[in-house]
C-alpha cells in the first residue's frame, strides 16, 4: 500500500514539473505506433498515402488521446487553474477601474469581519476559564434611593447573605489591594486581592502546586499565608515547585506560601501578583465598611431569575440593618435613608496642588493635626444637595466609614472632582485629612515647573531616603492618568471609528462601482445624448443626479435613525451632547461630499464618451 502511494506520488510530481518531457516521450510513442501501422498498412498491398491515411482513422484523434493520456496524469486540474488564474489576470489588467473597486471591497470587508470577529470572540465567545461558567455570578447591593445600583458589601452582610439565600452552591469575597514586596534588592509593589476561603472553590480554580487557604486563616490572629500567581512565581521564584511552604517577605512581614495559582487564573479584569486571606473579624467589622465584592455559584438547575426574588428579600432585610451613610448634626433620617457620600482621604496641600478652586470656607492647614479638632472639606454638590439655602462651613457630619465615630466639622467647600469616571456626573464627596486619620497605600501628588519626567528618578530616591522599604510602582502625569482613566471608552469609540470610516469607504467604494457599471451599459444612450447637441453640464448632471438621489434618501434616514439611537452612545460622549446639531450637519456633509467625490469619476468618465466610438461600438 506504502509502495504504490509513493509510485502514485512520484508519477504526479513528474507530470507536474516534466511535462515538456512526458509530452516528448507521448510524440515519439504515438508517430512510432502511426508508422508501425503504416507498414502494415504498406505490406497488405496499399499505397503510401493510403496506407498512412488509414492508420490515422485506425489510430484516432490523436489530440483527443493526447488530452485523455494527460488527464491520466493526475495533475490536469493543476494546469487548468493556472490558465483560469492568467485569464482572469488578463480580464483584471484590462480594467484597472473594477480591480481596484473588488480588490478594495473584498480586503476591507474581510479585514473588517476578522477584526470584529476577534473582539466578539475575545469578549463574548470564548469561555472562561472556569468549570460550568453559566452558574457562577457577581452579587451586589442596591441602594435606590442614594442612587447606586452596585454597591460591595461589608463582611457582616455577605456573611448573612451566604448563611440566609438557599439557591447559592458556595460562594466567596475579595477586594482589590495592593502589597509591597520586602526583603529584595528593590521593593516591588504587587498587585494583591484580599479573598475569603470560598473565593477559591467557587469558580472551581485548580491550584498549580500546593492548597487553598484554610478557613481558620481569615481569623486576624492566624499565621500569614499568601498565594502566588503562575507569572510571580516564574519571575521571582525560578518556577521552582519546591516553593510551597517557604517564607517571603510582605510589607516587612513573613508570609509563608502556601499555594501557586493557575496561569488562567483571572477576576473580572484583576491579574493579581498574589492573593491573601481578608484576616478580618466580622464581629469588629461595621456593616458600614463595605469594600468586599462577591461572587457566588447557583446550584444545579437553578436560573439567575429565580435568585433574584430571594435576595430582593435580603437585600430589604440588610438596608434596614444597616442604617451607614452620614449622619448630619441636626437633621433626623431613616434606618436605611442616610445620605451617602464617597470619603477620600488627602494631604494639606492637595487642592493647591491640584489648583481646585476653593468656593467658600478655608483650606486644610498645618493647625490641622490629630489633636486639633477634626475637619472635613466636602464638593461642590454635597453642599448644594444638603446646604442649598445656606453655608455648608461650620456644620458638622458623622461619615460612615471611618475607624473613629465622630462629629466632623466642615471647613472648606471645593470644586467638584472627576474622581471614578469623566463620564459620570459627580456625587457627594468628603475629604477627610491624612494627618488627623493616617491610612495606608496613598500616592504622592507633585506639580512641577520642569518637565515631570525628569524629576521621576530624584523623587524616587527622595522616598527611598526616608523609607527604603517602599515599592513605588510608576510615575504619572495628569495627562497619562486622564488617558488611562478613559482608556476602554477611548478604545470603544476608536472601534466605533474605525468601523465606520471603513463602512464609509465601503460606501464610497460601492456607489463608484455601481455608477461606473452603469455608465458602461449606458455609453449608447450618452452617445446619442452627445450626438444631439447635450453639452457636457448635461451630462454631469445627469450622472450626477442619479447617483446623489440615493445618497441624500440614504442620509436623510440615517438622520433620524441617529437621533433616535442616541442614547446607546451616549455613554462614550464627555460633556457633549449626543444631539448636537452642528456634529449632525457636519456627519451629513461629509457623507454627501464623500457620496459626491465617488460619483464625480464616473460622470466625468461619461462626459469623455465620444458619440461616434460609442455608436460605431454599438
Amino acid at each position: 500500500m506504502f509502495m504504490n502511494w509513493l509510485r502514485t506520488v512520484r508519477s504526479r510530481l513528474q507530470a507536474l514539473f516534466l511535462k515538456q518531457e512526458l509530452d516528448a516521450q507521448m510524440d515519439a510513442e504515438m508517430r512510432s505506433h502511426i508508422e508501425m501501422q503504416t507498414q502494415e498498412n504498406i505490406d497488405a498491398g496499399m499505397k503510401p498515402e493510403e496506407a498512412r491515411y488509414a492508420a490515422l482513422h485506425q489510430f484516432g484523434w490523436i489530440e483527443s488521446i493526447k488530452e485523455t493520456c494527460r488527464e491520466q496524469r493526475g495533475v490536469n486540474w493543476i494546469e487548468n487553474f493556472g490558465q483560469d488564474i492568467r485569464y482572469g489576470g488578463r480580464i483584471l489588467l484590462k480594467n484597472p477601474g473594477y480591480t481596484v473597486a473588488a480588490v478594495l471591497t473584498l480586503a476591507l470587508g474581510i479585514g473588517a469581519n476578522t477584526a470584529m470577529f476577534s473582539i466578539i470572540n475575545a469578549v463574548l465567545l470564548r469561555p472562561l476559564p472556569f468549570s460550568d461558567p453559566h452558574r457562577l455570578v457577581m452579587v451586589w447591593q442596591e441602594f435606590p434611593k442614594r442612587g447606586s445600583a452596585r454597591e460591595s458589601f461589608s463582611l457582616p452582610n455577605f456573611i448573612d447573605l451566604r448563611r440566609e439565600t438557599k439557591l447559592f452552591a458556595d460562594a466567596g469575597s475579595f477586594s482589590l489591594s495592593s502589597h509591597t514586596l520586602t526583603g529584595v534588592d528593590e521593593p516591588e509593589r504587587l498587585n494583591s486581592i484580599r479573598m475569603s476561603a470560598g473565593l477559591i472553590p467557587t469558580p472551581g480554580v485548580r491550584l498549580a502546586l500546593g492548597r487553598n487557604f484554610r478557613e481558620e486563616e481569615d481569623r486576624p490572629d492566624a499565621d500569614r499565608v499568601a498565594l502566588l500567581s503562575d507569572h510571580l512565581w516564574r519571575r521571582r521564584f525560578g518556577s521552582n515547585p519546591g516553593i510551597i511552604g517557604r517564607t517571603m517577605g510582605i510589607n516587612d512581614e513573613a508570609v509563608t506560601i502556601v499555594g501557586v495559582l493557575p496561569k488562567t487564573f483571572r477576576i473580572g479584569e484583576e491579574n493579581p501578583d498574589i492573593c491573601v486571606p481578608l484576616r478580618l473579624d466580622p464581629a469588629k467589622v461595621d456593616r458600614g465598611q463595605r469594600g468586599l465584592q462577591a461572587i457566588a455559584r447557583l446550584k444545579p438547575g437553578v436560573k439567575v431569575r429565580q435568585v433574584q426574588p430571594e435576595l430582593n428579600v435580603i437585600a430589604a432585610r440588610l438596608r434596614s440593618a444597616d442604617p451607614s451613610g452620614t449622619a448630619i448634626e441636626g437633621r433626623t433620617f431613616a434606618p436605611n435613608q442616610y445620605p451617602f457620600a464617597h470619603i477620600r482621604c488627602v494631604g494639606g496641600n492637595y487642592f493647591q496642588t491640584l489648583r481646585v478652586p476653593l468656593l467658600d470656607g478655608r483650606h486644610f492647614t498645618e493647625a490641622d493635626n490629630e489633636t486639633a479638632q477634626k475637619v472635613v472639606v466636602i464638593n461642590a454638590t454635597m453642599a448644594r444637595q444638603f446646604w442649598a439655602q445656606e453655608s455648608a462651613i461650620g456644620k458638622r457630619i458623622r461619615p460612615d466609614g471611618l475607624q473613629e465615630k465622630a462629629w466632623l466639622t466642615i471647613v472648606g467647600v471645593v470644586a467638584d472632582i472627576k474622581n471614578e469616571s469623566l463620564a459620570q456626573p459627580p456625587r457627594p464627596e468628603i475629604y477627610y485629612l491624612y494627618a488627623q486619620y493616617p491610612t495606608r497605600g496613598l500616592g504622592v501628588m507633585l506639580r512641577t515647573s520642569v518637565p515631570p519626567n525628569t524629576l521621576a528618578e530624584t523623587v524616587r530616591r527622595e522616598i527611598w531616603t526616608m523609607d527604603s522599604s517602599l515599592a513605588i510602582t510608576s510615575t504619572q502625569t495628569m495627562e497619562q492618568v486622564m488617558r488611562q482613566s478613559s482608556s476602554t471608552t477611548s478604545f470603544q469609540s476608536l472601534l466605533l471609528g474605525i468601523f465606520a470610516g471603513l463602512a464609509l469607504l465601503l460606501a464610497a467604494i460601492g456607489i463608484y462601482s455601481v455608477l461606473s457599471c452603469a455608465v458602461g451599459q449606458r455609453s449608447r444612450e450618452i452617445g446619442i445624448r452627445m450626438a444631439l447637441g447635450a453639452r457636457t453640464a448635461s451630462v454631469y448632471a445627469l450622472i450626477l443626479s442619479g447617483g446623489m438621489k440615493s445618497v441624500l434618501m440614504g442620509i436623510g434616514i440615517g438622520l433620524v435613525a441617529a437621533i433616535f439611537s442616541t442614547r446607546f452612545i451616549a455613554r462614550l460622549l464627555f460633556e457633549t451632547s449626543a444631539t448636537d446639531s452642528v456634529r449632525l450637519i457636519s456627519v451629513a456633509l461629509l457623507l454627501a461630499s464623500t457620496a459626491l467625490a465617488a460619483c464625480f469619476f464616473p460622470a466625468r468618465r461619461a462626459a469623455k464618451v465620444d458619440p461616434m466610438v460609442a455608436l460605431r461600438h454599438e
